[in-house]
């Protein structure tokens, strides 16, 4: 512990004879932090003999919890860490209404409740490595959301109501079984990352060049076969993967594309790179990633 950090008024035995207490972090951007990473934890009851009202950072990942309920003791909580647990079952969140932050990833939960859509106020939420085969409509309560982790799931199609989420930045859904391209994405005006890859998508409409304002497009390891020509429409792309598709030939107009500092193509069914191409200031056509994981 350093000069910066000090502990708050009141500590707590619990958890198996841990001492619990809430910290003041100067460093931390939420600084009154309750840190319980790793600590063999396996039910949240013994936490509503903790007085957390000042506390607004909890981070409860890498422990044994498999089910959530009754967080009214955390309403002040703006970051929630809960991944790298077991959880299979959500309830109680609705009472934080305040979260802008919840990162319940690397769990076991195959349906998000209803009441997570209440939480109004979310920038960050990030459900990937779990179970879930879909996702609840109202999903698209979440208007302030800035970044989605949706990795390592199953699922098969995003809810058209993710039209209404107009501040999303960021959108991961590597490793799913997404089928068609979600043309839902098309009218987000603030979309700058898109990352896809590891699906089952065979086309990428020519509705794409509606999304005027995409930085990273990652559409690696489908099953594409042609680049739609409306990618050219997109002015700020700066990264394209298109890597281990079934692509056979590069459009002309790729040549052109000055605004590409990254393509990558490799592992498709191109025979010969045109020349062409060594006219972009910077190329990636042989390098390979595995970006699974949120970073």
């Amino acid at each position: 512990m350093n000069d910066r950090t000090k502990i708050l008024k009141n500590e707590y035995t619990l958890f198996n004879n841990e001492k619990i207490y809430v910290q003041e972090i100067d460093h931390y951007h939420y600084k009154f932090v309750l840190d319980l990473y790793d600590k063999n934890i396996k039910d949240l009851s013994e936490l509503k003999f903790v007085n957390l009202s000042k506390c607004n950072n909890v981070i409860l990942s890498v422990n044994y919890i498999k089910i959530i309920e009754n967080f009214n003791g955390l309403r002040n909580v703006l970051n929630l860490d809960l991944s790298c647990n077991q959880i299979y079952s959500i309830e109680g969140l609705d009472c934080l209404k305040n979260l802008e932050h919840l990162q319940i990833s690397q769990n076991r939960i195959k349906e998000i409740p209803v009441e997570v859509c209440e939480l109004i106020n979310i920038s960050t939420l990030n459900l990937s490595d779990n179970q879930l085969l879909s996702l609840p409509d109202c999903i698209g309560n979440l208007t302030k959301i800035k970044t989605f982790g949706l990795n390592g799931n199953r699922l098969k199609a995003l809810p058209t109501s993710f039209q209404n989420l107009i501040n999303l930045d960021t959108l991961y859904v590597f490793h799913n079984q997404i089928e068609e391209f979600p043309e839902v994405l098309c009218s987000l005006p603030k979309l700058s990352n898109l990352l896809l890859g590891y699906n089952k998508i065979k086309t990428v409409p020519e509705s794409i060049g509606c999304m005027p304002f995409i930085h990273q497009l990652k559409l690696s390891s489908n099953l594409i076969k042609r680049i739609p020509e409306a990618i050219a429409d997109l002015k700020h792309l700066r990264i394209l993967d298109l890597s281990n598709n079934q692509i056979k030939k590069i459009p002309e107009f790729l040549y052109y594309q000055t605004n590409l500092s990254s393509l990558k193509l490799s592992g498709n069914l191109i025979s010969n790179f045109p020349k062409a191409l060594g006219n972009m200031e910077m190329r990636k056509l042989g390098d390979y990633e595995d970006p699974r994981y949120w970073d």
